[in-house]
Protein backbone atom coordinates (compact mmCIF):
# COMPACT_ATOMS: atom_id res chain seq x y z
CA UNK A 1 0.00 0.00 0.00
CA UNK A 2 1.45 3.36 -0.94
CA UNK A 3 1.51 6.54 1.14
CA UNK A 4 -1.34 8.16 -0.81
CA UNK A 5 -3.64 5.20 -0.18
CA UNK A 6 -2.75 5.20 3.53
CA UNK A 7 -3.62 8.90 3.85
CA UNK A 8 -6.88 8.33 1.97
CA UNK A 9 -7.85 5.45 4.26
CA UNK A 10 -7.04 7.53 7.36
CA UNK A 11 -9.15 10.41 6.04
CA UNK A 12 -12.08 8.07 5.47
CA UNK A 13 -11.69 6.61 8.95
CA UNK A 14 -11.66 10.12 10.45
CA UNK A 15 -14.89 10.95 8.60
CA UNK A 16 -16.46 7.73 9.84
CA UNK A 17 -15.47 8.45 13.45
CA UNK A 18 -16.92 11.96 13.14
CA UNK A 19 -20.21 10.58 11.88
CA UNK A 20 -20.41 8.02 14.66
CA UNK A 21 -19.71 10.80 17.18
CA UNK A 22 -22.64 12.77 15.76
CA UNK A 23 -24.93 9.76 16.04
CA UNK A 24 -23.91 9.18 19.65
CA UNK A 25 -24.40 12.85 20.47
CA UNK A 26 -27.85 12.99 18.86
CA UNK A 27 -29.05 9.78 20.51
CA UNK A 28 -27.80 10.91 23.90
CA UNK A 29 -29.23 14.40 23.46
CA UNK A 30 -32.66 13.04 22.62
CA UNK A 31 -32.66 10.83 25.71
CA UNK A 32 -31.11 13.51 27.91
CA UNK A 33 -33.71 16.06 26.86
CA UNK A 34 -36.49 13.64 27.78
CA UNK A 35 -34.97 12.91 31.18
CA UNK A 36 -33.54 16.42 31.80
CA UNK A 37 -30.02 15.06 32.33
CA UNK A 38 -27.25 17.44 33.36
CA UNK A 39 -23.96 17.53 31.48
CA UNK A 40 -22.35 15.52 34.29
CA UNK A 41 -25.05 12.86 33.97
CA UNK A 42 -24.56 12.75 30.20
CA UNK A 43 -20.83 12.30 30.72
CA UNK A 44 -21.54 9.53 33.20
CA UNK A 45 -23.77 7.73 30.69
CA UNK A 46 -21.08 7.74 28.01
CA UNK A 47 -18.39 6.73 30.48
CA UNK A 48 -20.52 3.86 31.75
CA UNK A 49 -20.87 2.70 28.14
CA UNK A 50 -17.09 2.38 27.98
CA UNK A 51 -16.11 5.56 26.16
CA UNK A 52 -12.81 7.15 27.17
CA UNK A 53 -12.70 10.73 28.42
CA UNK A 54 -11.01 11.88 25.21
CA UNK A 55 -13.83 10.41 23.12
CA UNK A 56 -16.44 12.02 25.37
CA UNK A 57 -14.65 15.36 25.08
CA UNK A 58 -14.70 15.12 21.31
CA UNK A 59 -18.40 14.25 21.25
CA UNK A 60 -19.38 17.21 23.42
CA UNK A 61 -16.80 19.62 22.04
CA UNK A 62 -15.31 20.07 25.51
CA UNK A 63 -11.69 19.93 26.61
CA UNK A 64 -10.15 16.67 27.81
CA UNK A 65 -9.42 18.41 31.11
CA UNK A 66 -13.06 19.35 31.65
CA UNK A 67 -14.29 15.80 31.02
CA UNK A 68 -11.54 14.28 33.19
CA UNK A 69 -12.51 16.65 36.00
CA UNK A 70 -16.18 15.75 35.72
CA UNK A 71 -15.35 12.05 35.80
CA UNK A 72 -13.17 12.57 38.87
CA UNK A 73 -16.07 14.31 40.61
CA UNK A 74 -18.38 11.44 39.67
CA UNK A 75 -15.92 8.91 41.14
CA UNK A 76 -15.61 10.91 44.37
CA UNK A 77 -19.38 11.10 44.65
CA UNK A 78 -19.69 7.35 44.09
CA UNK A 79 -17.09 6.62 46.81
CA UNK A 80 -18.99 8.75 49.31
CA UNK A 81 -22.11 6.67 48.68
CA UNK A 82 -20.25 3.43 49.50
Amino acid sequence: MNEHMSKEILQKLDKLVSRVDVLIYLALRQQADKQKLTMRERIHVLSSLGLYYKDIARIFGKSDTYIASELTQLKKKAKKKE
